[in-house]
């Protein structure tokens, strides 16, 4: 089991890693150019999600792969299991038919 010593020094080492990581991306964020962030009403919103992602470290190729194996997913399991889908569309259906009251 380890000491307490020991995991205020893992606690103190992490501390560190997540200010370095919050300085790495607030630089990032106060190097941008103002056409990287820019305006909603002036690009794509598309375009401006994907740079904002960037700029947070998360690709988004990752996002779209996460996205595609999702829907697959869901679309297999209606499919495989029709009845549990249908249940499930009830369950909503009902829980929000109550909360409409």
């Amino acid at each position: 089991m380890a000491t307490k010593a020991q995991l205020m020094a893992e606690l103190e080492l992490l501390k560190q890693q997540m200010a370095s990581r919050d300085d790495l991306a607030s630089s990032k964020m106060s190097n941008a150019k103002p056409d990287d962030v820019g305006d909603d009403q002036d690009h794509d919103p598309k375009s401006y999600l994907s740079k904002m992602l960037e700029a947070h470290g998360v690709d988004k190729d990752e996002i779209d792969a996460l996205w595609t194996q999702l829907t697959e997913e869901l679309g297999d399991l209606t499919r495989e299991k029709p009845l549990l889908t249908t249940a499930a569309a009830f369950g909503v259906g009902f829980i929000l038919g109550r909360m409409s009251k």
